[in-house]
């Protein structure tokens, strides 16, 4: 078994509420809406991006949303196919599918890495520590003050 590829970006940074300004809290508030789940989405550290196709994909926790193509987010991959020689394949070609790396975001600092596509994943889908042995978090509950709330908050 080999350890996963992990790429620091040290020259890139996202803003840390990148994901609200490409309405990804909007779509997955929607989404719980739909599927009649109470309370509210609190937002982890940590995100991932990669695209399907030309329609980028979020993924934060359990949820994954594929959001519209947007300018900003085209830009994001060809910002990182500059970045990154060769480039690493952020692409799947379809939704049966898995690209090769994910982007993972850091909403704390804005701090980026690509990340092979599985530990990636499983990273962006992990659960925040528990705030006492034993227990974990309640769904929908944050963890105030040990950075997996909403950055800026």
């Amino acid at each position: 078994m080999h350890e996963p590829l992990l790429i620091e970006l040290p020259d890139l940074r996202l803003p840390r509420d990148f994901a609200w300004r490409r309405q990804f809290l909007a779509a997955v508030e929607e989404q719980r809406g739909r599927l009649g789940l109470p309370g509210h989405f609190a937002v982890p550290r940590f995100l991932g991006y990669y695209f399907c196709g030309r329609r980028p994909v979020v993924l934060a926790g359990r949820w994954r949303v594929t959001l519209e193509a947007a300018p900003s987010l085209r830009q994001l991959l060809e910002m990182l196919e500059q970045l990154t020689d060769p480039p690493f394949n952020l692409v799947a070609d379809s939704e049966e599918t898995a690209p090769d790396f994910l982007l993972v975001h850091d909403g704390h600092d804005g701090g980026c890495w690509l990340w092979e596509f599985e530990p990636g994943c499983r990273f962006v889908g992990a659960r925040p520590p528990a705030s006492h042995p034993g227990r974990y978090p309640a769904a929908g509950e944050e963890e105030e003050g040990r950075g997996w709330s909403r950055p800026g908050t």
